[in-house]
This record gives structure tokens, sequence and C-alpha cells, in this order.
């Protein structure tokens, strides 16, 4: 993975769950042919991690971090795939919860 990280390797982390539970329609952009396409928004998501206190605080902040570089996106609205935010906020959910430093 050639992206920027956080020092303890949790925007890599991220971005393979961007990769593996991608959150746009796959008609919609080339990101589910690019390993490191999402390597930019799991930089952005690591840094709002920090006060998630739930699976809710994740996916809200991944909708954060999305509506930067898609705007005007709504889930189910023909761009964003409700299933697998879902999917991706529980992984992340399920990551923070077994790191030793949070």
């Amino acid at each position: 993975m050639s992206a920027p990280d956080t020092s303890d390797g949790l925007a890599e982390q991220l971005a393979k769950l961007f990769v593996r539970y991608d959150p746009l329609e796959p008609w919609w952009t080339e990101s589910h042919y690019d390993d490191s396409y999402w390597d930019k928004e799991a930089l952005m998501l690591a840094d709002r991690l920090a006060s998630a206190r739930s699976v809710s605080d994740v996916r809200a902040a991944i909708l954060a971090v999305l509506a930067v570089p898609f705007p005007r996106s709504h889930v189910d609205d023909g761009m964003l795939r409700g299933d697998n935010i879902d999917a991706l906020a529980e992984a992340a959910w399920h990551l923070l919860c077994f790191r030793s430093d949070m």
C-alpha cells in the first residue's frame, strides 16, 4: 500500500476495509479496480475515529469523509451503497474495539 499512514497503521487497515466494502456503486467509478483508491479517505477517517463511541459514530464519520470527494451524495441514491457503508462501519468498529491503544 502506498498510502500515507498513521504511526500505528490504522489508516492502512481502514484503506483495506474501504477496498473490501467499497461504498460506491460499482458502475459509478473505478474505485474497485485500484487498491490505493481510498487511501486519502482512510487517512481522513483514521483522524476522525478517536472520538467514535459506537458503530453509529463510525458510520457518521464515514459519511462525513465521503462528503468531501462526493459532496451531494446520499446513501442508496444511486451512488453510495448503504449495505457496504454499514459493513464498512461494522468492520471499522470491530477494528477499533480490538486495538490496544484505544
